[in-house]
């Protein structure tokens, strides 16, 4: 969930690795598997806004 989280604020992808420290590949696979969440759910995020 962070990994989404950083990249919603406009991080970059190399930036969310290194400040969570995990892979790159780690980051690209999370918001791979965001992306079909929010595809199979009509293109809705699956946080509310506050």
């Amino acid at each position: 969930m962070r990994v989404s989280e950083i990249a919603i604020n406009g991080s970059g992808i190399r930036a969310t690795a290194r400040v969570l420290r995990i892979s790159l590949t780690t980051v690209i696979e999370e918001l791979k598997k965001r992306s079909c969440l929010e595809q199979a759910h009509g293109g809705q995020s699956q946080h509310s806004e506050d």
